[in-house]
């Protein structure tokens, strides 16, 4: 009787401690499945293939020095039954990431989005953005082109203080203000022009602030005040100098070269003289400069800076920021006329008969 007794204390005692000890090891698993593997090491990433199973994962992890021990890993997935809602996907981890995060990460599915990186050079035309945007098959065709802010939705919704918020008798589509630069858009769906349209205009009024705030300091004076002309004061908003800028994108290459032009073009404005810009005629053409005839310059547009004076309608292609800034801040000067040699080197003018003897000289 004393025996069986003996055995049924020492039973207890034995089952009190196993009890204890795995209550520990359970508290001691529980802290490790929290606790960030400490290394010094930049992020990861980790790649879960098509049918991986949790042993193979979590055997992966550990090589990689993601996670510290795969057991850890697979307890946590018998733990909340999830062994078999792990998604195949690329993952990036941190080095200090818990086994808990990873496994939840991989358990939720969030993977890294596969992105398309594209740039867009100074002077694109939208239709060269859209064409650009659909070889990389993140909108369809004619998407960007038929594209007009006037209307209700996202784009409409943000109230970009750049754009007209009444379209009624404006030119009211987005050339001028897809900032060119590079951007990188998600591919793995087509995205809806509406996404691609507000990240080209969050880039524009991002970089453009500082130019606009200076804009608001010159108001009304800007054109006749600069050259000192008896004429009446014109009043300049920030969408002709975008329109002004989307000129020298197109027309000269440098930073000084654009300054000089932008000073006698809007000194042409100011004494009523038509811009005759070549790049207007390219723009209603498709033509290149080059190729642009006579009759071209007859062409009935609000875009033909030959046959109307002051800007066209509006912008005739994508500035970036040194052709607005060009536009906003030009060099004074005693020129009127100018030309781009074959080099890509602007020749000034004073007078007509400089002018007609620089294209003798040059274009000839």
């Amino acid at each position: 009787m004393k025996n069986i007794f003996k055995l049924f204390f020492y039973t207890g005692i034995l089952i009190i401690l196993t009890g204890i000890l795995l209550i520990l090891c359970i508290v001691f698993v529980n802290k490790k499945i929290n606790e960030p593997l400490k290394i010094e090491a930049q992020s990861q990433i980790f790649e879960v293939g098509i049918g991986d199973g949790a042993r193979k994962i979590a055997s992966n992890l550990e090589s990689q020095k993601i996670i510290s021990n795969r057991n850890y890993f697979l307890y946590y997935l018998w733990q909340t039954n999830s062994a078999v809602k792990l998604q195949a996907g690329k993952y990036l981890f941190s080095a200090s990431s818990s086994i808990k995060e990873v496994a939840d990460r991989i358990i939720k599915g969030e993977a890294i989005k596969e992105e398309t990186q594209i740039t867009i050079p100074e002077g694109f035309r939208m239709s060269e953005i859209e064409k650009r945007l659909v070889e990389k098959n993140l909108i369809k065709r004619d998407d960007l082109i038929n594209f007009n802010y006037d209307s209700s939705g996202p784009v409409w919704d943000k109230h970009y203080d750049f754009l007209y918020q009444d379209c009624k008798g404006r030119w009211c589509i987005l050339e001028g203000y897809l900032f060119p630069d590079t951007y990188n858009f998600p591919s793995d769906d087509l995205l809806s022009v509406d996404d691609v349209v507000i990240k080209f205009l969050d880039n524009f009024d991002k970089k453009t602030k500082s130019l606009r705030d200076e804009m608001k300091t010159r108001e009304a004076v800007f054109i006749t005040d600069f050259y000192n002309l008896p004429l009446k004061p014109r009043k300049v908003d920030f969408h002709d100098i975008v329109i002004m800028a989307s000129i020298l994108e197109k027309e000269v290459r440098t930073l000084d070269d654009m300054k000089m032009v932008s000073g006698l073009l809007w000194k042409r404005i100011s004494i009523g003289m038509p811009l005759q810009v070549d790049a207007t005629i390219a723009y209603i053409t498709g033509k290149k400069t080059g190729e642009i005839t006579r009759d071209d310059l007859k062409i009935i547009s609000p875009f033909n800076a030959y046959l109307n004076k002051g800007l066209p309608l509006g912008p005739i292609s994508n500035p970036g920021l040194i052709a607005l800034d060009a536009a906003l801040n030009p060099t004074q000067s005693d020129y009127l006329y100018y030309l781009s040699k074959p080099t890509g080197e602007t020749v000034f003018s004073k007078t007509l008969e400089e002018h007609n003897r620089a294209k003798n000289l040059y274009l000839k």
